[in-house]
Order: structure tokens, then sequence, then C-alpha cells
């Protein structure tokens, strides 16, 4: 238990997204670490379920208003192929 009386089950988040969060600090590639690590929080948000509510609807707020931008998609598309080989 935490000290707010919630439960839970130690750190659950993924290799590939904590391997993610370090190669987007190494390459200091903001946009990708601020995707990482909103990711993470969203994660450990939602295991302590009611009591964080709070941070993952501000998560959902933040990600409906941020633009889309169609060349950082194919950026990040395009790295994610280079990291699979």
């Amino acid at each position: 238990m935490n000290e707010y009386g919630a439960k839970t089950n130690g750190d659950k988040t993924p290799r590939w997204l904590k391997e993610a969060h370090r190669d987007a600090r190494r390459r200091h590639n903001q946009a990708a670490l601020s995707g990482v690590t909103l990711a993470i929080i969203f994660l450990r948000a939602q295991e302590l379920g009611d009591l964080a509510q709070p941070a993952c609807d501000a998560i959902d707020e933040f990600i409906a208003r941020w633009p889309v931008d169609e060349n950082t998609i194919v950026q990040a598309s395009e790295e994610e192929n280079t990291l699979d080989k």
C-alpha cells in the first residue's frame, strides 16, 4: 500500500516503454521523452485507480488539445523502423 492507502503492484511499466524512455533521453528527443513519460504516468495512475483519476483525466485533456503534426508522425515511424533493425 502507498501513503494514501491505495494498493499498487510495484513497477509494471513494460520493458519496451522503459527502453523508449531511455532512448529518448539519450537522443535528447524532447517530444518523444514527453510522450513516453506521459504514457508511464498514465499506466501508473491507472494502477492506482480512482485515487489517480485526476492524473489520467489531465493527460487525456492534454492529448486532446495537442495538434497532430503529420511530419512528426512520419519521423516517429521512421525512427521506430530504425530501432527495429
